[in-house]
């Protein structure tokens, strides 16, 4: 890990924004849900796209921008910015609505996703589940948090080996 990823890693103020920046993300995700229209399309290898997948794109992009403007953004939603890993170690991975048939079926199961990612490895990330007003985040050396839209924060951590295995698959 380089020193600029560590300074990012140890700012609980950055850590912070980009909490918020992840429940922007999601309240664009729900106002597409909440909408009696998605506006779904296919992109040109035929998966599905909504409205919602582009505003949550939108809302990390341009925030991330701000937040930290000199690591690129690579997005699902941008076909260019796949390029990005090509050239830069450090660089900011987002899926901006994981689960587009879900939310398209309106179940509720589906995520916002981002990732900071140092020399082809995730050293932090972030997942919100918007349905349920959830968000995942954690990292390096800075363990995993449950931060919940009433404010609770609560550190969580992997069973113990003891407990039953759990798999968890996207339908």
């Amino acid at each position: 890990m380089n020193q600029q990823t560590s300074d990012l890693l140890s700012d609980p103020e950055l850590t912070s924004k980009i909490c918020q920046l992840m429940w922007d993300a999601s309240d664009a995700i729900l106002e597409v849900y909440q909408s009696e229209d998605i506006d779904l399309k296919h992109k040109e290898d035929m998966s599905p796209v909504t409205q919602a997948d582009l505003a949550a794109h939108h809302a990390l992009t341009k925030g991330l921008a701000i937040l930290t403007p000199d690591i690129p953004v690579v997005s699902e939603e941008d076909p260019e910015s796949l390029r990005i890993p090509e050239t830069h170690s450090l660089y900011w991975l987002i899926d901006p609505l994981d689960g587009t048939k879900e939310f398209v079926q309106r179940n509720g199961e589906f995520t916002c996703n981002l990732a900071l990612i140092d020399s082809h490895r995730t050293v932090y990330g972030w997942v919100s589940v918007p349905v349920l007003g959830h968000l995942y985040y954690g990292g390096q050396g800075n363990g995993a948090r449950r931060l919940d839209r009433d404010g609770t924060n609560t550190a969580i951590q992997c069973a113990k080996q003891t407990d039953p295995i759990r798999v968890v698959a996207s339908k």
